[in-house]
């Protein structure tokens, strides 16, 4: 999944991530997102009893959103800045480092993903050399290693398997210890 094409909050249609060329419907967007976000950082400040301060800025204008408004926000920026340089670093999220955290995850789903699918081509495959008796003459390459990849992992998860079921039956096989009674 492409992070520039990611699905926004709860809607149904996916956004591109990019600049709106119309000004004026950019100037809509804006003032949208901007309430959205300020009722986000009010329901977080409530719900979680956390000091939230928020700037938002066009460089092209001078109509900066300070909030929850402008003597709060300085308070709460002072609050933080009050705090030694370590621990503000240690808390801090980078935009570039949670991009690349979210390029990560969205990476290893694609990686699940194209190895489940290998899984049921393999299946497929095997369905169709089993059952229909299709030779073995038209496989080529790429296709047996993706057979030899799904027998595997096939045998391994038999192996786990096997060893869940021993482990079942070796505890439903263990005596009974009854405490000794002890007679006064």
């Amino acid at each position: 999944m492409n992070l520039h094409t990611l699905p926004i909050s709860m809607t149904r249609k996916r956004i591109k991530r990019e600049q709106v060329p119309n000004e004026k419907k950019r100037q809509v967007v804006f003032t949208k997102r901007v309430q959205s976000l300020t009722n986000k950082a009010n329901e977080l400040s409530i719900l979680c009893g956390v000091d939230v301060a928020m700037v938002v800025h066009k460089p092209t204008t001078n109509n900066e959103v300070l909030w929850p408004c402008p003597e709060t926000f300085r308070e709460r920026l002072q609050k933080f800045l009050d705090f030694p340089e370590f621990e503000r670093a240690k808390k801090m999220v980078v935009h570039d480092k949670h991009l690349d955290n979210r390029l990560k995850e969205e990476t290893k789903d694609a990686v699940k993903s194209h190895n489940k699918m290998d899984m049921k081509e393999c299946q497929l495959l095997m369905n169709e050399l089993v059952m229909k008796g299709k030779d073995f003459n038209e496989v080529d390459l790429v296709q047996l290693n993706k057979l030899q990849s799904f027998a595997d992992e096939m045998l391994k998860k038999l192996g786990k398997r096997d060893e869940e079921l021993n482990n079942e039956n070796a505890m439903q096989h263990l005596p009974i210890i009854n405490p000794p009674h002890i007679f006064f």
